[in-house]
Protein backbone atom coordinates (compact mmCIF):
# COMPACT_ATOMS: atom_id res chain seq x y z
CA UNK A 1 0.00 0.00 0.00
CA UNK A 2 1.49 3.58 -0.45
CA UNK A 3 2.05 6.02 1.56
CA UNK A 4 0.96 8.77 0.38
CA UNK A 5 -1.91 9.81 -1.87
CA UNK A 6 -1.03 10.07 -5.72
CA UNK A 7 -1.54 13.70 -7.00
CA UNK A 8 -4.87 14.03 -8.94
CA UNK A 9 -6.50 11.20 -7.12
CA UNK A 10 -9.49 12.05 -5.05
CA UNK A 11 -8.68 11.18 -1.81
CA UNK A 12 -12.22 8.91 -0.95
CA UNK A 13 -10.50 7.37 -4.36
CA UNK A 14 -7.23 6.66 -3.11
CA UNK A 15 -8.38 5.37 0.71
CA UNK A 16 -10.96 3.01 -0.64
CA UNK A 17 -8.71 1.78 -3.24
CA UNK A 18 -6.40 1.14 -0.30
CA UNK A 19 -9.07 -0.42 2.21
CA UNK A 20 -10.41 -3.11 -1.32
CA UNK A 21 -6.43 -4.09 -1.88
CA UNK A 22 -5.98 -4.89 1.91
CA UNK A 23 -9.21 -6.99 1.95
CA UNK A 24 -8.05 -8.68 -1.17
CA UNK A 25 -4.39 -9.24 0.75
CA UNK A 26 -6.00 -10.22 4.09
CA UNK A 27 -4.72 -7.34 5.77
CA UNK A 28 -8.20 -7.25 8.13
CA UNK A 29 -8.67 -11.07 8.81
CA UNK A 30 -7.28 -10.75 12.07
CA UNK A 31 -9.26 -7.98 13.49
CA UNK A 32 -11.58 -8.99 16.24
CA UNK A 33 -15.01 -9.69 15.25
CA UNK A 34 -16.87 -9.32 18.17
CA UNK A 35 -17.50 -6.39 20.62
CA UNK A 36 -14.86 -5.91 23.20
CA UNK A 37 -15.50 -7.71 26.74
CA UNK A 38 -15.51 -4.71 29.21
CA UNK A 39 -17.27 -6.57 31.72
CA UNK A 40 -14.22 -8.65 33.52
CA UNK A 41 -12.40 -6.85 36.45
CA UNK A 42 -9.77 -9.54 36.01
CA UNK A 43 -6.24 -9.75 34.10
CA UNK A 44 -3.38 -7.56 33.56
CA UNK A 45 -6.01 -4.55 31.61
CA UNK A 46 -8.58 -4.37 34.12
CA UNK A 47 -8.06 -0.74 34.67
CA UNK A 48 -7.84 -0.34 30.98
CA UNK A 49 -11.48 -1.77 30.66
CA UNK A 50 -12.53 0.00 33.79
CA UNK A 51 -11.32 3.55 32.24
CA UNK A 52 -13.22 2.86 29.34
CA UNK A 53 -16.34 1.16 30.35
CA UNK A 54 -16.65 4.11 32.87
CA UNK A 55 -16.14 6.47 30.11
CA UNK A 56 -18.95 5.27 27.64
CA UNK A 57 -20.96 5.02 30.58
CA UNK A 58 -20.62 8.65 31.78
CA UNK A 59 -21.41 9.57 28.07
CA UNK A 60 -24.40 12.39 27.80
CA UNK A 61 -26.21 13.86 25.11
CA UNK A 62 -23.99 12.52 22.55
CA UNK A 63 -24.61 13.88 19.05
CA UNK A 64 -24.29 10.58 16.90
CA UNK A 65 -25.32 10.09 13.67
CA UNK A 66 -28.85 8.33 13.65
CA UNK A 67 -29.78 9.89 17.61
CA UNK A 68 -28.50 11.56 20.93
CA UNK A 69 -27.21 8.51 22.87
CA UNK A 70 -26.66 9.08 26.79
CA UNK A 71 -25.21 6.00 28.22
CA UNK A 72 -25.13 4.96 31.53
CA UNK A 73 -24.61 1.49 33.76
CA UNK A 74 -28.16 0.05 33.32
CA UNK A 75 -28.06 1.44 29.38
CA UNK A 76 -25.54 0.44 26.66
CA UNK A 77 -28.03 1.28 23.99
CA UNK A 78 -27.99 4.93 25.32
CA UNK A 79 -30.38 6.07 22.09
CA UNK A 80 -32.69 8.67 23.06
CA UNK A 81 -35.84 8.06 21.77
CA UNK A 82 -36.87 11.19 21.55
CA UNK A 83 -34.05 11.79 18.83
CA UNK A 84 -34.96 9.60 16.86
CA UNK A 85 -37.60 10.10 13.49
CA UNK A 86 -38.59 7.74 10.90
CA UNK A 87 -37.90 8.86 7.38
CA UNK A 88 -39.44 7.81 3.93
CA UNK A 89 -39.14 9.66 0.56
CA UNK A 90 -41.63 10.96 -1.18
CA UNK A 91 -41.43 12.62 -4.43
CA UNK A 92 -37.14 12.39 -4.39
CA UNK A 93 -37.34 13.78 -0.97
CA UNK A 94 -36.86 12.73 2.96
CA UNK A 95 -39.91 13.33 4.87
CA UNK A 96 -41.03 12.15 8.48
CA UNK A 97 -42.85 9.49 8.24
CA UNK A 98 -46.20 9.14 9.86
Amino acid sequence: MAGRKPPGVSFETWVDRQIREGLAKGAFDDLPRVPLDLSEDTGDDWWIKKKIRDDIEGLKDHVGVTAVYTYSPTDHFGAQASSVVLLSVKDGKFVIAK
